[in-house]
C-alpha cells in the first residue's frame, strides 16, 4: 500500500463539483511514471474472465456485459486495489464527502473491468448497499473521450432505487470524458444519477475501455458476485 501513499494527500487537498449532486473529477491521479508502469502491467484479453448470469438480462446488469480480472495476481494492480480499499482512502472521502456515519461493518472493494463495443447502462443512482462509487480511468490514449461516464438530473421525480431508467427522463449535464488517469467518485443518493454507453471502433490498437470500479459498500458480509471474488 505504501506504494501508492500519496494519493492520500490528493484526495484531502481536492475540490468537488455539487451540481447536480456531489461528485469529483480529479486528473492526473497516479504520477506519470506510476501510471505508465501500472498499465504496462494490465494483461492481454485471454487472462480477463466473463461473469456468467443466466438469470439476468444483459441489457439489466452491466456485470454480465463485462469483463474482470484477479488483479491480486499482479503486484502494483493489486498494490493501487489495496490503497483504494484502505481505511485511510475512505476516511479521506468520507470527510471530503461530508460522510459522517463510520459504517463499522463496511468496506471499500474494488474490481479491474474490461467493456467492449456495445457496453451500456441507462440512468440509474447505483444499489442502496453502496455510499461512495468510484472510477479509476485506465486509458491508454485520450482518442475515445466519449467512452466516458455521463452525470444526469432526472426531469420527473423518482423515489431512491437501483433500477435502470429511461434516457427519456433525464438530462445529460456533463460528460466525465474517458482519458488517462482520470479519478471520479461520488457520493450514492437520490439525485446520483448517472450512465454509460460504450462505443468503440473494432479496429482501433486497444478495442476496449479499461477501469477499476471501486464502492464503498455498507456490509461487507453482503457483497455482489463480482465483489466476492477476488
Amino acid at each position: 500500500m505504501a506504494y501508492f501513499q500519496y494519493l492520500l494527500e490528493k484526495i484531502i487537498s481536492s475540490k468537488i463539483e455539487t451540481y447536480p449532486f456531489k461528485y469529483l473529477c480529479l486528473d492526473g491521479f497516479l504520477k506519470p511514471k506510476d501510471y505508465r508502469l501500472l498499465i504496462k502491467e494490465i494483461p492481454l484479453d485471454k487472462k480477463w474472465n466473463h461473469v456468467k448470469n443466466k438469470k439476468t438480462i444483459r441489457r439489466k446488469s452491466w456485470q454480465t456485459q463485462t469483463y474482470t480480472i484477479n488483479h491480486k495476481k499482479f503486484r502494483l494492480m493489486n498494490e493501487f486495489s489495496c490503497m483504494i480499499e484502505s481505511r485511510e482512502f475512505s476516511d479521506a472521502l468520507f470527510k471530503l464527502f461530508n460522510i459522517n456515519n463510520k459504517y463499522p461493518n463496511g468496506s471499500f472493494k474494488t474490481a479491474w473491468c474490461r467493456d467492449y463495443d456495445g457496453f451500456a447502462i441507462s440512468p440509474h443512482q447505483d444499489q442502496n448497499d453502496k455510499i461512495l462509487s468510484c472510477l479509476f480511468y485506465l486509458a491508454r490514449n485520450n482518442q475515445t473521450p466519449e467512452n466516458g461516464t455521463q452525470i444526469c438530473t432526472s426531469l420527473k421525480k423518482f423515489k431512491k432505487t437501483n433500477k435502470h431508467l429511461r434516457w427519456l427522463d433525464f438530462k445529460k449535464i456533463k460528460d466525465i470524458e474517458y482519458i488517462k488517469n482520470r479519478f471520479v467518485c461520488w457520493g450514492v443518493n437520490s439525485k446520483s444519477f448517472h450512465a454509460v454507453d460504450i462505443k468503440i471502433d473494432l479496429d482501433s490498437k486497444y478495442p476496449f475501455r479499461d477501469t477499476v470500479r471501486g464502492f464503498y459498500f455498507k456490509d461487507k458480509k453482503k457483497l455482489p458476485q463480482l465483489y466476492s471474488r477476488y
